[in-house]
């Protein structure tokens, strides 16, 4: 017994075995991420640095540069790339594909604890994001007051301290995945008089080196009592600007001669104050003041989980918020991709049940067109497990090879139909009913096995290498590559499996078997499996009036067919006499294609509309 014939012999088991791989199909899917496209950028960090008040220059020189040198050695770096702006140095890395980023984050930040930086600027933070892409998610806390007056300030706090922390938690982001824009945020002004300074002969960097290295709190090290140990802290911050004013600027000889010989920054300020800072951005929703928080994607992490995680969170904080304040979504990436993806899942089903109804049309064959039905969906499942199990997501590249994939997997079972058919129709010819069913399927089947094989590899052969190109390329092929070759592969199981053991069910008389004994003794199981029966022939009916629909829609196409197919032997005949402007013809049409193909644009994506305006002014200074 062949292989063939040991699948169609054991038809529960193979029915069975794909009930089971449907499941882990349906399992697979339910796992798989969905993103708009595969990541295309290069695993990158970003080493953000604040220097208050500074110029870019300065930025440059002494902040940019130092950086740029020690985390430029860090493995798997193939480029650098730096922004200084006043007040802010940004380097981004890029690194080779494959490269570990929570390793690489590692390495980075090891080479930033030996930079040198000025004392006034703040230590680098390392991000896994890069703050020049836009954000996945923005929202707007907005606030209805009936008095028409709101404390910004306030506004601004409720949006650090309650929302934005709350939000990180939702996926555990860093602090500066989610930014905040717009309302008041809290300074300490301290205004120094000229003639004071000049009195006292100290210059401003005295001042601030002073208020540096008093306004901090540090560890004061441990105390150890019988067995307990105590943890002991030095606590010198300012709490309100006022104890500011006691900061000690000079002391003893130095002192200006002031009693006690100790100069306060009291006595050389004229103004120390709490208020807000200037305003560098204003956040407008629907014509009201409000502040604006922008949600970035961190790393590899994916849009649709991110932006949902977050969206929970923001539902859950809308009960907690105060009275008259709303927290309302701006603008989502995930909602776009989420219809873009189920817009392209929709045209393959559309595209998968048009295959069928194309091929009810033309094989005018309920039985063959039903299994190639059932192949298709089978096929599609399947693949989706080793799809998941390669990382691949849902996306318009695995979508679309999928899609490509459904044309090519009906040619499987179209192709194992018709052996299976030709067989048996040569079986019945001879007048050998009994078994020509099974023996069909069987012999059918062996036939093109080989043939079924050898033509999904060599399209394998072809998909299967692209989803190891390296580079930008291969990052946008590869999901497409592995749907198609999975796809295809899995059709070719179902074809030599499934499609056998579906043509071989049935009467080999194509009518029930009437025996008189059998009626005679049927039992009450068997009435009552007559009810699905009943329910069963207002669907037999219909197909039947289905089939004959089409009969009567498909004769003019019929006799057209018929009327070309008898032509074409005489149109064959007339091109191989004609051999040499047949052939110098099909050579130009494709001059002709090649050289039209140079006015065609080149890029690597088509731009996508996301239905949003953006409007970027440039307006004079001041």
């Amino acid at each position: 017994m062949g292989p063939i014939a040991g699948i169609v012999a054991r038809p529960v088991t193979v029915t069975m075995v794909t009930i089971a791989l449907l499941l882990f199909g349906l399992v697979a899917l339910t796992r798989m991420p969905v993103e708009l496209l595969p990541d295309l950028g290069y695993p990158s960090i970003t080493v953000q640095t604040e220097y208050a008040d500074a110029a870019p220059a300065e930025i440059e020189e002494l902040v940019t540069r130092p950086i740029e040198e020690l985390v430029g050695g860090v493995p798997g770096v193939i480029a650098v790339e730096s922004s200084s702006r006043e007040g802010i140095s940004e380097v981004v890395l890029d690194f080779a594909w494959g490269t570990r980023i929570d390793d690489a984050m590692a390495d980075v930040r090891e080479k930033l604890d030996r930079v040198r930086l000025p004392t006034a600027s703040d230590r680098p933070i390392v991000l896994r994001y890069d703050p020049a892409q836009e954000p996945i998610l923005r929202m707007a806390l907005v606030v209805d007051s009936s008095d028409g007056v709101v404390n910004f300030r306030s506004l601004r706090d409720l949006a650090d301290e309650q929302v934005k922390q709350n939000l990180e938690k939702a996926v555990e982001m860093s602090r500066r995945a989610v930014q905040i824009h717009g309302g008041d945020e809290e300074e300490v002004v301290v205004e120094l008089d000229p003639e004071r300074l000049s009195a006292f002969g100290i210059d401003g960097a005295e001042v601030v080196a002073a208020i540096a290295a008093d306004n901090i709190n540090k560890p004061g090290g441990g105390l150890t009592e019988q067995n307990n140990r105590y943890l002991i802290r030095t606590v010198h911050e300012a709490k309100v600007a006022e104890e500011l004013g006691e900061i000690i600027v000079r002391q003893g000889a130095g002192a200006g001669g002031r009693v006690g010989g100790e100069l306060r920054l009291r006595d050389i300020a004229s103004r120390i104050e709490r208020t807000a800072v200037e305003r560098e951005e204003l956040s407008l929703v629907g014509q009201r003041e409000a502040i604006e928080l922008a949600v970035f994607r961190e790393g590899d992490a994916n849009t649709v989980l991110v932006a949902d995680a977050v969206l929970e969170r923001v539902a859950a904080l809308q009960k907690t918020l105060p009275e008259g304040h709303e927290l309302v979504v701006l603008s989502n990436q995930a909602g776009f991709i989420d219809a873009a993806i189920m817009e392209v899942a929709l045209n393959t089903l559309i595209g998968g049940g048009l295959a069928i109804l194309v091929l009810l049309f033309f094989l005018r064959d309920l039985r063959s067109t039903l299994v190639i039905g059932v192949a298709i969906p089978i096929s599609l499942l399947v693949s989706f497990v080793p799809l998941t199990a390669l990382g691949v997501s849902l996306n318009l590249m695995s979508l679309g090879g999928l899609a490509l994939g459904v044309g090519m997997l009906v040619d499987n079972s179209i192709v194992t139909l018709e052996a299976i058919a030709r067989i048996r129709e040569g079986l019945l010819a001879k007048g050998e009913v009994a078994g020509s069913r099974v023996r069909s399927a069987i012999e059918g089947t062996s036939e093109i096995a080989g043939s079924v094989v050898a033509s999904t590899l060599t399209t394998v052969a072809v998909f299967f290498p692209m989803a190891f190109v390296e580079g930008v390329a291969g990052q946008l092929i590869r999901d497409l590559a592995y749907a198609v070759s999975f796809s295809i592969l899995s059709s070719m199981v179902v074809s030599l499996t499934l499609v056998p053991v579906l043509q071989a069910l049935g009467d080999d008389a194509g009518e029930p078997q009437a025996d008189a004994d059998a009626r005679s003794k049927r039992s009450a199981l068997a009435y009552l499996a007559a009810i699905p029966a009943l329910l069963w022939l207002p669907i037999r009916l219909a197909v039947r009036g289905l089939g004959w629909l089409l009969e009567l829609l498909s004769r003019p196409l019929t006799w057209t067919w018929e009327k070309l197919e008898a032509q074409y032997p005489k149109l064959l005949r007339g091109a191989l006499r004609v051999r040499v402007p047949v052939l110098l013809l099909s050579v130009g049409l494709c001059a002709a294609v090649f050289w039209s193909g140079r006015d065609l644009g080149r890029t690597l994506l088509p731009e996508v509309r996301q239905g949003e305006i953006y409007v970027q002014l440039e307006l004079p200074q001041g």
